[in-house]
């Protein structure tokens, strides 16, 4: 009867011991996964943010070449005009 009672006692300690070293190892797994995904996160986003940066640089880019197109536009119509004008004059006459 003792060694029943004995045996069950051990057999409850092993199981408990089990059970701790399960679920110390399921703790640190979960941590590492979680730290893992940050530190993945982190990376994606400081690669984002140069994927960013540059695409703003582009677009400023564009914007500039749009705004001097169109000056340059600017600039050759006030110069077609006068020369249709006195075309236009000569013409008349």
């Amino acid at each position: 009867m003792v060694v029943n009672v004995l045996s069950s006692v051990i057999k409850r300690m092993k199981n408990v011991a089990i059970v701790g070293a399960y679920e110390l190892w399921l703790h640190q797994s979960t941590k590492v996964r979680e730290q893992r995904n940050k530190s993945i996160n982190i990376v994606q986003k400081m690669l984002h943010r140069g994927l960013a940066m540059a695409f703003d640089g582009f677009a400023s880019i564009i914007e500039e070449t749009r705004s001097r197109r169109a000056a340059v536009q600017r600039a050759l119509s006030r110069w077609n005009t006068p020369y249709l004008q006195k075309t236009f004059d000569h013409w008349l006459e």
